[in-house]
């Protein structure tokens, strides 16, 4: 009995700890880190700030079901927000609050689903410890982005469901994985998917109650087929991610294949050809969400890499991949949990593989939990192993890998927290953050102001000036705020240079991306430099 209770004890006390150390890397910094906001983020925090004031998006609609405003958003994240904007005010810091409680919380509920499945409380502490110093995870549970609130409400609806499997009603999963279907459009096909594979894996359990499993299966495919009044009622855009709708570059590619080619015209026809092309890359970028370079050694590729990952650094700590191996090991011989995390890890990467960019954290977040589950057995697999060897030598052993996997944890968040708020600054639209600040300081000097920025210049000038949204409601349909002209694209010079006495009327500010004119016939008055590496102009401010 006091055994037990030492254990029970614990269990409870490393638990505490790994939960406290998720909350400390989830809040340090987190209104500075990053130091701008995407225009994707600015959208989300700014609707859901509008919400929270008038309960209309920034286009005028009342409590939309989705947010069109430059793309399509989710609706859940943004009515999470909502609460909190309203109650602690505008900031970084309180929109991105609830994406950092949601990643702590998501640690907690990895925690109970590695020991329902297991049933071994140290496979459980040892997965929820690697979520909860993940960089995966760290990058998104510290961000006003939609995939950490997904994750954290499929993790939610899993636990509900392998909790009540047995006995109880597997129905309570259904809001979460309601709330985890619309709160990111990535992951929609994941949950589609993974439910099914649960229903197969714990056919026996649940077979047995027929009533119950008829309105749980009901249940799912009133959630999907909802997204289709969604879709069609209110113009939800986010197709053009779709290979399907991306054929152009695959046309070049099976022209110049069957151009440059001695073969017979019916071969080339059938070994070159759109079909053939298209699973090509399908299973590239598969293979390409379990290849060693992408989790451990240099994470994404693409315009993504300097928003969803830190420079020449996996998203996984390259200490893990071992573990890996010893978990999976454990994982092929325990039959108990071997079809749940098998599934779920082949199944996770589909949502990243059907879209245009090979490597993205992002759609790809589900397989999180899997590997963290899977790196945990490999530590309790390693641990058992050690124990079959000499004091000394397991003790030495046990001591360079705690070492070495403290070392790389604090590289990491002294990358993060040091080094990426400057290189990353660029992809985090830090410029942006700093122009808007200086025309809010600036625009009463001028009778207008004219920014060749359409879009997101107008969200991010909202967002840190605070404007009213009522205000900004009107803006966003007349892209006028105040004496603020927001004209799209820069003034057409005709190929020459650009003359702020010829172009501008009197008495104008002119505020153009760093890039707009080549040639010009004045310096401008003022230069946002970027901070990022190398340093260089991002924005240029003229007048007349």
């Amino acid at each position: 009995m006091k055994t037990v209770l030492n254990k029970l004890i614990n269990w409870k006390i490393g638990l505490g700890l790994i939960i406290f150390l998720a909350a400390f890397l989830r809040f340090w910094n987190l209104g500075s880190v990053p130091s701008g906001a995407t225009n994707d983020e600015v959208t989300y925090i700014y609707n859901a700030y509008s919400i929270s004031q008038t309960s209309k998006d920034i286009a005028g609609n009342s409590l939309p079901l989705s947010f069109n405003i430059f793309n399509s958003f989710s609706p859940v994240p943004i009515y999470t927000m909502s609460p909190f904007i309203k109650i602690l005010g505008l900031s970084l810091f309180t929109a991105r609050l609830p994406f950092a409680l949601a990643g702590i919380a998501g640690v907690f509920l990895l925690f109970l689903i590695a020991k329902n499945i297991t049933n071994n409380y140290y496979i459980a502490l040892s997965a929820a410890f690697v979520l909860s110093v993940s960089p995966w995870h760290l990058q998104f549970s510290r961000v006003s982005y939609d995939g950490a609130l997904a994750l954290f409400f499929y993790l939610l609806g899993i636990y509900i469901f392998l909790k009540k499997k047995d006995k109880g009603n597997i129905n309570w999963s259904l809001p979460a994985f309601l709330l985890g279907f619309y709160s990111y459009h990535g992951t929609k096909i994941f949950m589609l998917l993974f439910i099914p594979a649960l229903l197969f894996i714990f056919r026996n359990q649940i077979l047995k109650r027929k009533k119950e499993m008829f309105i749980f299966i009901a249940g799912i495919i009133l959630i999907a087929s909802s997204f289709l009044y969604v879709f069609y009622a209110q113009n939800v855009n986010r197709q053009k991610v779709l290979l399907t709708k991306n054929t152009s570059e695959i046309t070049n590619l099976i022209n110049t294949e069957r151009t440059y080619n001695t073969a017979p015209l019916i071969l080339r026809n059938i070994f070159s050809n759109k079909p053939l092309a298209f699973l090509r890359i399908i299973r590239e970028n598969y293979l390409e969400a379990f290849s060693p370079q992408y989790l451990f050694l240099y994470g994404e590729i693409g315009d993504s890499k300097e928003i969803f990952g830190i420079s020449n650094r996996g998203i996984m700590y390259i200490i893990e991949l071992p573990l890996l191996f010893f978990g999976i090991a454990y994982v092929l011989r325990t039959k108990k949990i071997r079809n749940f995390l098998i599934l779920g890890l082949l199944i996770a990467p589909i949502p990243s593989t059907i879209t245009i960019d090979k490597s993205y954290g992002l759609r790809s977040i589900m397989m999180l939990p899997f590997l963290s589950i899977i790196v945990g057995c490999g530590i309790y697999e390693m641990f058992a192993r050690l124990r079959k060897i000499e004091k000394i030598y397991s003790a030495i052993f046990t001591s360079a890998f705690i070492l070495l996997y403290a070392f790389l944890i604090t590289g990491y968040l002294y990358q993060y927290h040091y080094r990426y708020s400057i290189y990353g600054a660029e992809a985090w639209l830090r410029g942006s953050r700093d122009v808007s600040e200086y025309i809010a300081q600036e625009k009463d000097n001028y009778k207008q102001v004219y920014i060749a920025n359409e879009g997101g210049l107008l969200m991010q000038y909202a967002l840190f000036n605070r404007e009213d949204p009522n205000i900004v409601q009107a803006a966003y349909r007349s892209k006028r705020l105040e004496n603020i002209y927001f004209i799209g694209n820069c003034i057409k010079t005709y190929n020459k240079p650009f003359d702020p006495r010829i172009y501008l009327p009197p008495n104008t500010l002119y505020v153009i991306p760093g890039d707009c004119y080549k040639e010009t016939t004045t310096e401008p008055i003022k230069s946002i430099i970027q901070v990022g590496e190398p340093l260089h102009t991002v924005w240029k401010i003229y007048k007349n």
